[in-house]
């Protein structure tokens, strides 16, 4: 079983996958996988430099400073990073175990910009209302109120990931309150049940 974990900027994702790891199931941070193959993989750094051409100067394939720039644009969001997900999955596919009985979570953040549902079994979308993004984000990443609007109007709307997802945790309160929010979602689909049988 796949279930991809997404959401807004800021609004608790990688926590949430922090805390489903710690539960015992298999997480994996796509983004930090991107990171890890297009340090690893010169052909995808050229495939995917073929996809996202537009977004740099001219003849960015195999430019010694490509890494560097994919990896600004993955810590900024948009359009491309939904691009540089698509291009990654089929190969993270691979490594995928093929037993449905194997729960594998996977933190998309541009999962619905790329059109990725489709790799998925179930979608859970992390929510929280702008005013806690924006606090986290000054906190957290030192991130100015422009920079993070910025970044915010490159993604779908938060609104309308948490209708196209199968299941919504807000994070609008305290640490315990969004770890029971979590817990909660496990029990109301008995994902822990599910993970017991497999061990």
């Amino acid at each position: 079983m796949r279930i991809g974990l997404t959401g807004g900027v800021c609004t608790g994702k990688t926590t949430a996958l922090k805390v489903l790891k710690e539960l015992g199931f298999d997480t994996i941070d796509l983004d930090s996988y991107i990171h890890e193959a297009l340090q690893g993989n010169d052909d995808l750094k050229i495939s995917a430099a073929d996809r996202i051409q537009k977004k740099f100067a001219a003849n960015a394939d195999g430019r010694p400073d490509f890494v560097d720039k994919v990896t600004r644009m993955i810590s900024a969001g948009g359009e491309t990073m939904g691009e540089l997900e698509n291009l990654i999955l089929p190969e993270l596919e691979s490594i995928w175990s093929r037993d449905s009985r194997v729960i594998t979570i996977v933190e998309v953040p541009m999962l619905f910009e790329g059109n990725l549902e489709r790799h998925f079994d179930f979608v859970i979308c992390i929510y929280s209302n702008y005013a806690m993004q924006l606090a986290r984000a000054a906190l957290l990443r030192n991130w100015p109120k422009s920079r993070f609007d910025a970044c915010v109007n490159l993604q779908m709307p938060l609104s309308e990931k948490m209708v196209y997802s199968n299941y919504v945790i807000g994070n609008n309160g305290t640490p315990l309150q969004f770890y029971r929010q979590i817990r909660h979602f496990i029990q109301s689909i008995d994902l822990l049940g599910r993970l017991r049988r497999t061990l």
